[in-house]
């Protein structure tokens, strides 16, 4: 018998240990809050018994532990309450996300890949491509060697019953795509506002030949915003080598949000030391 009551109060003390266990916040989507109403920021440590407001069902909280991995709690499949918030207890909510994206071997600026393969994502990750303030993609080859901002151009156009486009420039033998470029009516880009396009036209006062370069689906973030991702997960992670927190930095942006420019994360991490 007292061998039971000791197995008991380990068992119990172990789930107690468990949800006394501190996750480090790395990603914050939506609007999120603690019960108390203070402001949930990332690389704020929470336990598993703690407790989060989310506002409305498409927010979600990442969490990261240095030994048991990466972690998501999300209202998705749960009730909201009276006043339509969703209160829930970390540890009830607690989905393991085990995937990992593989980091290229080489930068892209060496690698001399066309524009469509430069906007190319992986649609079983996320089908959007991620711009941190500026996306600056370098052009390949001769085929745009015309370009001049003016006559010879790119040129983003929203395929909607009033399409609309946006101009865009190249600087350095690279083309620069911002926030602004992406806004279109006053909001940022969503799909369900129409096919992008990114397009070339030539010959703009005369003949005006256009050429389609590929479709993209642009998502954004500050830089602000993804230093805050990155020191998130780099404390957590502060024994572990630089490529391993890179790794993870460059798949938690790529699934929550869309394919992140590698080289950008690299020059961001390094900025840090």
């Amino acid at each position: 018998m007292k061998k039971y009551i000791l197995l008991l109060s380990l068992i119990a003390w172990a789930g107690i240990v468990s949800a006394q266990d501190s996750y480090f916040v790395t990603v914050i989507k939506g609007a999120v809050t603690k019960v108390d109403g203070s402001a949930l920021k990332t690389g704020a440590k929470i336990t598993l018994a703690e407790k989060l407001v989310f506002l409305n069902k498409e927010s979600l909280v990442i969490l990261l532990h240095p030994a048991k991995g990466r972690y998501i709690v999300s209202p998705a499949k749960a009730t909201a309450s009276k006043d339509n918030k969703f209160i829930l207890m970390v540890k009830d909510y607690l989905q393991i996300h085990a995937e990992n994206v593989r980091l290229s071997s080489r930068s892209i600026d060496d690698e001399l890949i066309s524009l469509a393969d430069r906007f190319k994502t992986d649609p079983t990750i996320n089908s959007k491509i991620l711009i941190i303030d500026t996306l600056r993609a370098r052009l390949p080859g001769p085929e745009f060697s015309d370009v001049d901002n003016e006559e010879n151009f790119f040129f983003l156009q929203l395929v909607a019953d009033k399409p609309l486009n946006h101009k865009l420039t190249v600087e350095d033998n690279s083309l620069l795509i911002t926030r602004e470029d992406i806004l279109f009516n006053d909001k940022l880009y969503s799909k369900q506002a129409g096919q992008l396009n990114l397009g070339f036209i030539r010959d703009y006062s005369a003949d005006k030949k256009t050429k389609l370069v590929t479709v993209i689906e642009p998502a954004y973030i500050s830089s602000e915003e993804c230093i805050g991702i990155i020191k998130g997960i780099k404390t957590s992670l502060k024994d572990k080598p630089e490529k391993e927190i890179l790794k993870e930095i460059y798949t938690q942006l790529y699934y929550l949000y869309g394919k992140p420019d590698q080289q950008v994360l690299e020059q961001l991490l390094h900025n840090l030391k």
